[in-house]
């Protein structure tokens, strides 16, 4: 961490910036002056100021410019007062004084007497100076009870003045918060004169290393420490879930060489006045009654050893576990408090989390087990949900009255190890300014990527030390300015990109989907299109600055990083390419369509999510439309509709969207579908008003592989009454229904899985659509969507070698799969499927499909296979993906050693190359009638040729990405083999071909990308 916190980035925040820019007060000259002194609490403030109980401005404060200070007026010296963060609850300028203009003192200064345990404090941070006139700090310890309504333990006054620094604090953590302050209002080796008044509305702040996946390492944490410190938060609970001593091996003892590398922990937290909190799981197994004498032994000898190298706070956990033994959880509990807690001199009254820790989970048994609780245990809540969107005081009321106690909350931000490709670093929001009232505590569970997680874990400290000064926007500002001292701004374009969250509706990207919606309004004017575009071309330099200037978070967010850039310069050049669309600038059109599709493969497996709002659903949306500016597509045109559905939608994602003529937009339903709809049916469709006759339906649903219908039917109606079925099942995020002829007004997709957790988007849904559908693109192999637990990665499952095995990271949820891609359809034979394996038996798709599907669109349930080995042979299916996918979600894990399937080659009716060096997948990627596929030619491939047979073609067209060299060449040839003529390959080239049977590319040395060959 930085050694001083007098970063150039700061902006006055929140109550202080209005308590700077206030009337000025008397100011004290001396410790614990009196006149004139505000309520205890009560900051001074020029205007009242105060955030709505989101956390979200509820009007613009004043924030005064940070300058350096200086001689301002003749010989005395002058300064304009930083910001503090946390925001102070309370600070008091020198009569006459103002923000910008503050006498000052030198900040060299000397540490005697009580002040002497401070000095190598003093000396880190640059303020202990030998000279003889260094002004003294001075340092009390005291009761702070008459200044502090709460907190006060806590709670420090330090004033400034030309006498020195004199702090007067409730604790050694007083003393070190104002140490903190006082670093911070440094500037150019001076300090302002001036008192602040300061202490913690939450009394218990901090940190739980709570999630699931790797944990931390020791080095991290030691860096976690010393921010933590800084941020004024003094709770550390140590709970990795891969931690096996802590869950699932919690009986056994650890190691000398384990309890050193924790004691290095307990250590620097202690440093940092940060409490180490010890937390065990012992749920999962442990024996609740015979057995119990034992293994509440073994849980004691455990903390035992914890307690012997400096514990002296302990949490019990038993959230996440299968068993509803609310009077021996309670026993479990009851006895840790009064048998160790008890029993051992300066540790805590236990933390602790039961079963049912949410609002939705509450059954009988946290009737049960309320009333048996020891009233002194510190009870864990999460809120009104598991990860809620927002937490009131009124959501806190009932669980606070059941147990009898102010709760423990645990909140679930900015976790992501359910989500994991997502990051939330959005600021804290969404919490009551209010809360500090109705809790005993705040932790916050950070995510994965630790320094990804400083962000949003700044501004929870900001919010919990004084929250009703907190404000969302100034806090975040203020974290980048700490975190990316020389990339601030940078920091925020990347934050922004990555910052939706359910805190905050799920929104990102915010100034610049504003614009893409004010382009949409303007009837796409291309006009409009300047400002997308010079907001686009500065995030790209923003985040190549970010990752330049903090190397830790693009270690760890590097995915998101290249997605981010990649998805900024794919918009730039689609929108180039509708400027070059409305100019007549065909070249410049092709050449902007070849760099999308090549930015477009650099990130064509990276799953991590950016822009989920904005980028996400415009690049999504993008493929007919590009098509379309290339020549390849005619403008989509379907049959006119009204959206129909029985299901809510959340916020303004409205239904409407779905027929909008807009492949960006989409509904999304309020919670997974049979609860968004009354009868568990819910449904999306089309009103046609009145009996039509349907040949094609198109449906675009999901993101990124979610948010998807797990099972639905897809019908018909003339009445809106009888319903007839087309098809029913899993379907992939796009459904494609040829060759259909029936008569109707209306047409659903309706949900028939009652059993999903998935929210439900769908973006088009068309009837009589002209648009020209390919095959769902997707590279040969197999693929899965499951995280890889270590090195059991899932190529193992096609190895041959019946001792390695794909091990999944989590466990498995609905719609999670497996999938084997051929390349294009093949007449398939046989399957062989092996899961549960490795001493893993229960480790398999407890329940789950095994499907086929020729285009990815529409799947086939060939069967439903259980745990172990599944062969079928003698099949006569043709298909290009097969899959097995889960239709539930399970606690399980899971495992897999085998997946083979059996086919015969595949011949394309129209293309071949020289030693079949170009796949299947190749060759059906150049006749897609899709720009944005198509494949690379490395380099080296001179002399190789691709043979064309042009049938009855009047004319060829060939669309090439990226620039070429000149060297390929194109000849045509007649049916008798005579050369017709020869020409340069380049991207449009288009050819009259009716005297010519076959066309041969011949491939230079250099790589080119061919996108498509359009007859």
């Amino acid at each position: 961490m930085k050694k001083r916190m007098t970063r150039s980035g700061y902006l006055l925040s929140g109550v202080l910036a209005e308590i700077l820019l206030a009337t000025a007060m008397l100011f004290m000259l001396s410790c614990r002056g009196e006149p004139e002194n505000p309520a205890p609490n009560d900051p001074v403030t020029e205007e009242s100021g105060t955030a709505d109980p989101s956390g979200s401005d509820s009007g613009e404060q004043t924030r005064a410019e940070e300058t350096s200070g200086g001689h301002l007026d003749g010989d005395d010296l002058f300064v304009a007062v930083r910001s503090v963060y946390p925001v102070p609850q309370n600070v008091i300028l020198p009569d006459g004084s103002t923000s910008q203009k503050v006498p000052a003192i030198p900040a060299a200064l000397s540490a005697d007497g009580d002040a002497a345990p401070y000095a190598a404090l003093l000396r880190e941070w640059g303020f202990l100076s030998s000279q003889e006139n260094a002004l003294p700090v001075r340092i009390a310890v005291q009761d702070m009870s008459d200044l502090f309504a709460s907190g006060a333990e806590e709670g420090y006054e330090l004033v400034l003045s030309s006498d020195g620094v004199c702090i007067t604090a409730g604790s050694d953590r007083g003393v070190y918060y104002a140490l903190v302050t006082l670093s911070q209002l440094a500037e150019d080796g001076k300090l302002p004169c001036l008192t602040v008044r300061d202490a913690p509305a939450v009394p218990e702040r901090g940190v739980i290393e709570g999630f699931y996946g790797a944990a931390y390492t020791t080095l991290f944490r030691k860096e976690l420490f010393a921010f933590m410190g800084h941020q004024k938060m003094n709770t550390y609970i140590y709970a990795p879930k891969d931690d096996a001593k802590h869950r699932s091996k919690w009986r056994e003892l650890y190691t000398a060489e384990e309890l050193e590398e924790l004691r290095t922990l307990i250590d620097s937290a202690s440093q940092n006045r940060v409490r180490f909190v010890y937390a065990i799981s012992p749920g999962g197994d442990i024996r609740l009654d015979r057995g119990y004498k034992q293994d509440f032994a073994n849980l004691t000898a455990k903390c035992e050893q914890l307690y012997e190298i400096g514990v002296r706070d302990f949490a019990v956990l038993l959230d996440d576990i299968p068993t509803l033994n609310a009077e021996g959880h309670a026993g479990l509990l009851n006895d840790f408090q009064e048998q160790f807690v008890r029993t051992h001199e300066g540790v805590s009254d236990l933390i602790c989390i039961t079963t049912e820790y949410t609002d939705p989970m509450l059954t009988a048994y946290t009737d049960q087990i309320a009333p048996l609780l020891n009233p002194d245990l510190r009870l864990m809540w999460t809120g009104p949900g598991v990860v809620p969107a927002s937490i009131r005081v009124s959501d806190l009321q009932k669980i606070n009255a059941k147990y009898g106690r102010q709760v423990y909350l645990w909140w679930n931000y900015p976790v992501n190890d359910v989500l994991v490709d997502h990051l939330y670093m959005a600021p804290c929001q969404g919490l009551d300014q209010e809360l500090a009232g109705s809790i005993c505590g705040f932790v916050a569970n950070p995510m994965n990527q630790g320094h990804a997680s400083l962000y949003p874990l700044f501004t929870v400290a900001d919010y919990l030390w004084n929250p009703v000064a907190y404000n969302q926007e100034a806090s975040i500002r203020a974290a980048a300015a700490y975190l990316a001292p020389d990339a601030g701004d940078a920091a925020l374009t990347f934050v922004d990109m990555v910052g939706a969250c359910p805190q905050n509706g799920n929104k990102s990207t915010v100034a610049l989907g504003k614009l893409v919606d004010e382009w949409r309004a303007s009837g796409e004017d291309p006009k409009k299109l300047k400002p997308i575009l010079e907001m686009l071309e500065r995030m790209p330099g923003d985040l190549q600055t970010l990752r330049r200037a903090d190397a830790a978070l693009n270690a760890e967010a590097g995915e998101w990083f290249d997605k981010a850039e990649a998805y900024c310069r794919m918009a730039i050049c689609y929108f180039e390419a509708e400027q070059a669309y409305a100019a007549g600038q065909t070249d410049t059109v092709l050449a902007q369509i070849g760099n999308y599709s090549l930015l477009a493969e650099t990130v064509s497996d990276n799953r991590r999510v950016v822009s989920p709002d904005v980028l996400t659903p415009l690049i999504a949306g993008l493929t007919q439309r590009i098509n379309v500016l290339a020549g390849i597509a005619q403008p989509s045109v379907s049959l006119r509709a009204t959206a129909i559905t029985n299901a809510n939608h959340y916020m303004d994602y409205t239904v409407d969207r779905i027929c909008d003529g807009d492949d960006s937009t989409y509904f999304w339903s309020h919670g997974a579908m049979w609860q968004a709809a009354p009868g568990t049916t819910g449904y999306v469709g089309l009103d046609f008003g009145e009996v039509v006759h349907i040949y094609n339906l198109y449906i675009a649903t999901g993101e990124n592989g979610g948010d998807v219908f797990t099972h639905a039917a897809i019908e018909y109606s003339t009445d809106q009454k009888t319903w007839t079925t087309i098809c029913e099942g899993q379907f992939g995020e796009q459904i494609y229904l040829e060759s259909l002829s029936f008569d109707a007004r209306y047409v659903r997709m309706r949900n028939t899985d009652t059993s999903a957790t998935g929210w439900v988007k769908v973006r088009v849904f068309e009837a009589n659509t002209n648009r020209t559908v390919a095959a769902i693109a997707g590279k040969p192999g197999i693929s899965t969507t499951l995280t890889t637990y270590q090195d059991y990665v899932i190529d193992h499952v096609t190895d041959g070698n019946a001792d390695t095995y794909f091990w999944a990271a989590r466990a498995v949820v609905a719609g999670d799969y497996v999938m084997m891609d051929l390349g294009a359809p093949c007449r398939i034979t046989g399957i062989l499927l092996e899961t549960g394996v490795g001493g893993h038996s229960a480790d398999y798709m407890q329940h789950a499909q095994l499907q086929y599907s020729a285009d990815g669109y529409v799947w086939t349930v060939l069967d439903t296979p259980g745990q172990g080995r599944a062969t079928y042979e003698g099949l006569e299916i043709t298909a290009r993906y097969v899959r097995l996918i889960a239709t539930a979600d399970q606690t399980n894990w899971f495992t897999m050693s085998a997946f083979t399937v059996l086919h015969d080659p595949y011949q394309h009716p129209l293309l071949s190359s020289d030693d079949d060096f170009l796949s299947p997948a190749d060759l059906c990627a150049l006749t897609d009638h899709n720009v944005l596929t198509g494949v690379t030619v490395p380099a080296g491939n001179k002399g190789k040729t691709l043979t064309v047979l042009l049938t009855d073609a009047a004319s060829v067209r060939f669309f090439i990405a990226g620039q070429t060299d000149g060297e390929a060449v194109v000849t045509l040839y007649d049916a008798n083999g005579k050369k017709l003529s020869a020409h340069s390959l380049s991207s449009g080239l288009h050819l009259d071909v009716q005297d010519a049977a076959t066309a041969v590319i011949t491939f230079g040395n250099s790589s080119l990308t061919l996108s498509e060959i359009l007859f």
